[in-house]
């Protein structure tokens, strides 16, 4: 259970059309934590409607920017909008997460593209290539908590002892000929350069929406089968 005394700030980004799906599980939510005892404040950065990713690294440099000056909540909790949660997001994401040892934990999301894999990855360093693979995960852990080093950040809960530590831009994206990197990976690398390790909680599931049905474990798992046993 999360403890009553904190505080924790909801920030949902609009860069789709919110659905009634979304919508309806972010009010379970809301009400889930409001019934825990736990003080709710909602941000509204006044930033305009942006198409992904500025939606995102916009959003998140309004957000921290406000909680920086007035300084009110305990933890940030970012849910995008096309995500939908589960009732209890915030109470296991707090119970994994800890202010010193685990500040960034995050729940397990899956990517919108095919073949619909867990939204985190590891990282591997060819010394003799100068080269970094990243391995995403192809099928997540049924559950526990996990440290990876790049983590998506559908469903996000971020420690307030992070404001500030990460020197700007601490949102952006990057893209060349050789590098791709959205502000999920972004902002993972940055967090893992002052020493503070990303952690994915399979032990809470966010369903993605997409054109197919929500896109979810069993989806990823039933998808990649059906690849498997076509070859």
């Amino acid at each position: 259970m999360a403890p009553r005394h904190e505080i924790v700030a909801l920030a949902v980004p609009i860069y789709e059309s919110v659905k009634a799906k979304p919508f309806r599980a972010i009010l379970r939510m809301v009400q889930s934590i409001a019934q825990a005892g736990t003080e709710l404040w909602l941000l509204e950065p006044e930033v305009e409607r942006l198409t992904y990713p500025f939606c995102v690294t916009v959003m998140l440099d309004a957000l921290y920017a406000r909680e920086k000056a007035e300084g009110r909540a305990d933890w940030l909790l970012w849910l995008e909008d096309d995500i939908v949660p589960p009732a209890d997001l915030y109470q296991k994401l707090r119970a994994a997460a800890d202010p010193a040892d685990k500040p960034y934990m995050t729940a397990l999301a899956h990517c919108r593209a095919k073949p619909f894999w867990p939204g985190a990855a590891m990282h591997h360093w060819h010394a003799q290539e100068a080269l970094m693979e990243v391995a995403q995960w192809p099928e997540a852990p049924a559950e526990g908590v996990h440290a990876v080093d790049q983590a998506g950040m559908c469903a996000a809960l971020i420690h307030r002892s992070l404001l500030g530590r990460v020197r700007d831009p601490q949102f952006t994206v990057i893209h060349t000929q050789s590098v791709g990197m959205g502000p999920d990976a972004y902002w993972s690398m940055r967090l893992r350069q002052i020493g503070v390790q990303p952690y994915v909680c399979c032990d809470v599931e966010v369903g993605h929406l997409a054109p197919p049905p929500v896109i979810n474990r069993a989806l990823s798992i039933a998808y990649n089968e059906g690849l498997r046993n076509a070859k």
